[in-house]
């Protein structure tokens, strides 16, 4: 089968989305398919390394919206010279038969944007500004146009949760919108708990094995809960602190993080840096539990990850890797965001060494690193492709 994947941009340096779609097209070449990113431009690594063909989409100016009016129009003129089986995109093209964003749905993303502002002045404020950004507001135009046209591509949604975001702004039907839940590559993840990674990193946050680490990571750290997240972590007693580590972990947002976490020192035993790549799998090796309070993902990386290497979660169910937690087995899941008690429950509630025993003997019982594996997640997106050339 030759599958076409079509993004703006694929740059390995930034954030999940962008290495998800690497590893997409690395399984889909594995699983037999030829493939061809189609991409404005590509940083990080070299595809034809990993026997991936790459089509650079050649794009001039420095405006983001004159970028884009280019980019879909010769997007289309060159899949109309091609003879491709699938095309999968993950930006909001008209033409394609798939349309996964990584993202979850464009406007239900800038609605929960706005709200975890949490407070009532910032949160109208930002609701009221957000058409200043023309770029997205374009996108969302063109992806409220597909998602409205009868014909248009299929949603291969993340998650429950993005099936929801499309089904109640667009009011699409189940035959438009098909759950394929996210997966990753599980082979950096499974079985790190032991490395020598991860007991550095608890030796150097002085953890001891009955001192519970809680790791957030993050790109977004607000959209991914952090004030919300140290509101609740000063709110927990001092004994309850005192069994406690918190590491938080951003590649660009480091100096926010700081200035978000200073609140919690020194009654909290804090760590703040970088990590990416290959150090990741050390993180959730030494981690106990994963806590990240989302106010939108539509399907975690970071939680996905942890599960791979064992370990628990705590997040919301705006966070579609709540699906793999199923109902409360692996973790937690909050129904609401901004509740500080309740979270500040659920913290306390890990610290206690039989909760999270009870909650890895289940993800161990239940073979969790096959079902967030990104080998699963493309059987079944071939099992759509060959519906929507079966439909032809």
């Amino acid at each position: 089968m030759k599958v076409a994947i079509v993004t703006d941009k694929l740059n390995l340096g930034r954030g999940g989305a962008e290495r998800s779609v690497f590893d997409l097209a690395c399984e889909l070449r594995r699983q037999g398919s030829q493939v061809t990113v189609l991409a404005e431009s590509l940083a990080g690594m070299r595809l034809e390394e990993s026997g991936i063909a790459f089509e650079q989409i050649p794009i001039a100016g420095r405006d983001k919206v004159a970028r884009w009016q280019q980019f879909c129009p010769k997007v289309a003129g060159f899949l109309g010279q091609s003879s491709f089986d699938i095309v999968h995109s993950v930006v909001p093209l008209a033409v394609a038969d798939v349309y996964q964003p990584r993202g979850g749905c464009l406007a239900w993303n800038v609605q929960r944007h706005c709200l975890s502002y949490e407070h009532p002045l910032c949160v109208r404020w930002k609701q009221l500004t957000s058409g200043w950004n023309r770029s997205r507001t374009v996108r969302i135009a063109a992806e409220r146009s597909l998602c409205t046209t009868e014909k248009g591509p299929v949603i291969a949604a993340l998650s429950d949760y993005v099936k929801e975001q499309f089904q109640h702004l667009y009011h699409m039907s189940d035959e438009r919108v098909r759950v394929i839940r996210s997966g990753i590559a599980v082979d950096g993840f499974v079985g790190k708990e032991s490395g020598e990674s991860a007991a550095a990193i608890r030796r150097r946050l002085g953890c001891d094995e009955s001192t519970c680490l809680f790791l957030f990571a993050a790109e977004n750290a607000r959209l991914k809960g952090l004030p919300w997240l140290c509101r609740s972590i000063a709110a927990l007693p001092n004994d309850v602190l005192e069994c406690c580590r918190f590491a938080f972990l951003s590649r660009r947002e480091t100096n926010f993080v700081r200035r978000q976490v200073h609140v919690l020192e020194p009654r909290a035993s804090v760590y703040v840096g970088q990590a990416g790549g290959g150090e990741m799998s050390g993180w959730y090796g030494a981690a106990d539990v994963i806590v990240l309070p989302s106010w939108h993902d539509a399907c975690s990386r970071v939680v996905l990850e942890g599960l791979a290497a064992g370990k628990s979660a705590i997040t919301t169910r705006f966070n579609g890797a709540s699906d793999f937690l199923d109902g409360g087995k692996y973790g937690f899941v909050l129904d609401s965001c901004g509740d500080t008690p309740a979270l500040a429950e659920l913290l306390g509630a890990m610290v206690d060494p039989d909760v999270r025993r009870r909650f890895r003997v289940a993800i161990r019982e239940s073979d969790l690193a096959e079902q967030v594996s990104i080998g699963r997640h493309v059987e079944e997106l071939l099992g759509l492709y060959k519906d929507i050339l079966d439909g032809r």
